[in-house]
């Protein structure tokens, strides 16, 4: 039993699907996250095992490092990098509880780390899809604020009903127009996201939030956002504008932001000296249709229904209904409906839960009608 070997300082997170704690080595004293992901079926044990994949696949100084993995009681524990700081979201969530904002040169400092990370992660093959603040995690060293990208797996699902419409909006907040429009997309959907970072860092606020999910996503799709205060200098606004284009064809890619006269001047400051200044090779990924295609073929149809249509038909709602008894344990039905009925009370719609449960969750929303 490797637990055994740490001892629990913490708890940083709980949800549906574990905790994340802050652990010591008994032997090195060193310090630790704990993920521990409960096992709940096939699909949640593929996605923790890809999750530790590709953390030893990816060996960068700005990305979460992965110690070692293991099963204990039924979980599935993964033993990662300890950041001190915390994530880049309660920073920024500090900063504007203080009336303060973040100084340029250190939003300089860490858009450059991430935008590093971001680069070394598509080069090789692998989207992000869940770039945000509060998956960017800080570490200081000697004064020095260092990036650490991590949570390259499962989405993280809060039993705390308090936090949940917060939840809601967040998962949505970062998505790239062509996934809400329900497009086929590539790896440009992280540079999307990242540009949402670099503008909430300067504003302290995601350029597109809104509390009604259905106002986020017409905010996404229209690319309605704030212009960043006037305290801070052109080219970021010119960044975050070439980020933020909804064409995803003109978005700017990872290497073409690395190669801008401004990045390359703001990389020789010494506290950026870590970062190698490898060649960085043009890459494109397009997602898997077959992997994120979970239903089956018959059943699309309804899911577009659904999607486009807030009153479907009963002919649909009755298909669902059917395919929902037939693939889903009564307990989980129970805990989903509660759910939907949770976001259509907080929020007069339910396409909210749709988003952070993800396309199966259309059928779910067939109970209600």
């Amino acid at each position: 039993n490797k637990l055994v070997q740490f001892e629990d300082i913490k708890a940083l997170g709980s949800g549906a699907q574990g905790r994340i704690s802050l652990v010591r080595n008994i032997q090195n004293q060193n310090l630790y996250v704990l993920k521990q992901i409960q096992i709940n079926s096939e699909k949640i044990e593929q996605d923790a095992k890809r999750e530790c994949q590709y953390y030893q696949n990816l060996d960068h100084p700005c990305i979460v490092k992965y110690f070692d993995e293991f099963m204990c009681n039924e979980q599935f524990c993964i033993i990662m990098e300890y950041a001190n700081k915390g994530d880049l979201q309660k920073f920024i969530d500090e900063k504007r509880s203080n009336n303060e904002y973040i100084d340029e040169e250190l939003i300089w400092q860490l858009f450059i780390q991430i935008l590093h990370a971001i680069a070394y992660v598509h080069q090789n093959k692998i989207i992000h899809r869940d770039l945000k603040s509060a998956n960017i995690f800080l570490s200081q060293t000697e004064g020095i604020i260092n990036v650490k990208l991590g949570d390259f797996g499962i989405a993280k699902q809060l039993n705390d009903t308090k936090q949940l419409a917060q939840t809601l909006t967040g998962t949505i907040a970062y998505c790239a127009p062509e996934i809400i429009n329900g497009a086929r997309y590539n790896n440009q959907v992280d540079m999307w996201a990242l540009g949402c970072v670099l503008h909430e860092m300067c504003c302290l606020q995601n350029p597109f939030y809104h509390q009604v999910p259905m106002r986020l996503r017409y905010n996404i799709q229209s690319g309605k956002k704030q212009p960043i205060p006037k305290k801070y200098s052109q080219d970021l606004q010119n960044i975050i504008d070439s980020l933020l284009n909804n064409n995803s064809t003109k978005r700017l890619t990872a290497k073409q932001v690395l190669e801008l006269p401004i990045i390359q001047h703001k990389m020789k400051q010494s506290c950026l000296s870590f970062l190698q200044q490898k060649e960085i090779q043009e890459t494109e990924i397009f997602e898997d249709l077959n992997q994120s295609e979970e239903l089956p073929l018959h059943l699309q149809s309804l899911l577009s229904s659904l999607n486009c249509d807030l009153r479907p038909s009963i002919s649909i709602i009755q298909s669902a209904r059917n395919f929902i008894k037939n693939q889903f344990d009564s307990k989980i039905l129970k805990k989903y409906y509660q759910t939907v009925n949770l976001c259509m009370t907080r929020n007069q719609d339910a396409f909210g839960a749709i988003e952070v449960f993800g396309k199966n969750f259309n059928y779910f929303y067939a109970l209600l009608q």
